[in-house]
């Protein structure tokens, strides 16, 4: 009942009724399995500078690409950009709430990165994003077989070694005692966020979530293990303040952090 409420307010303030008739009318035209709000908007940690992220769901043999650029055109009019992302299309339009982003991505695209969960393949952060979505996402049109798809979508055990495997090794501050001694505060701010990014994905591994942006890190850092929120914390004040005791404690929690990953594999 509380994520229905939750849907409501979303779309009352993100989007008006006559646009979501546009998107029911939209979703027809180009026979889509699914089209959904995502991104921190539909999991409410979006602020004033938040785009609307729309994702669209199209099957190739039913309506192509192409085609559905057309129909996405003769809706929402030319959009003022169009970015090839590494799964979809984007295409970028205003109206009177401001700026939205429509992505169109192919059922056979996201049945790739469900067969990747099922061989416990490695998933890339942005692969990961695009299942957090079409899990989370507040689906404005949608058909049987979105449940189909959903139910394909979830973190196994196996993805979590793969993860952590793959980006353990890449908790490594060593070079920021150099950077620290030299003063080189570049190095340092670009050497944190490096970490923290990573520390991020494995935080985010341990309790078998998919990655997304860390701007939602709030909603989703306190639900981290001890030993994932102390490390970038650390990651933080070293940061704000480098300085030889900084490092030492964010070299105690880096030991701590993959101590407890390493217990996963």
């Amino acid at each position: 009942m509380q994520k229905t409420t939750q849907t409501v307010l979303n779309l009352e303030h993100l989007i008006s009724q006559g646009m979501q008739q546009t998107i029911a009318s939209l979703g027809k035209e180009t026979r889509a399995l699914g089209i959904f709000l995502g991104g921190s908007q539909s999991i409410g940690t979006g602020d004033q500078f938040s785009d609307r992220d729309l994702g669209l769901i199209y099957q190739e043999e039913l309506c192509t690409l192409k085609k559905a650029q057309e129909i996405l055109i003769n809706h929402f009019g030319e959009p003022c950009e169009i970015i090839e992302k590494e799964l979809s299309i984007a295409h970028h339009f205003h109206d009177h709430y401001g700026r939205f982003e429509v992505r169109l991505t192919s059922h056979e695209t996201i049945m790739k990165v469900c067969d990747q969960i099922h061989t416990s393949s490695l998933i890339e952060p942005y692969e990961q994003d695009l299942a957090s979505n079409i899990l989370n996402g507040i689906y404005l049109h949608q058909t049987n077989a979105i449940k189909t798809i959903q139910d394909k979508i979830y973190f196994s055990e196996g993805l979590q070694k793969k993860t952590i495997s793959t980006y353990v090794n890449l908790l490594h501050c060593n070079e920021l005692e150099k950077a620290i001694f030299r003063g080189d505060f570049y190095l340092i701010l670009e050497t944190c966020s490096e970490l923290y990014g990573t520390g991020f994905l494995l935080g985010l591994a341990e309790i078998k979530q998919f990655c997304t942006s860390t701007k939602h890190e709030k909603s989703t850092t306190g639900q981290f293990t001890q030993e994932a929120q102390n490390y970038l914390k650390r990651i933080k004040k070293l940061a704000q303040s480098p300085s030889p005791n900084t490092f030492s404690s964010l070299k105690q929690a880096e030991e701590s952090f993959k101590a407890k990953l390493l217990n996963h594999l």
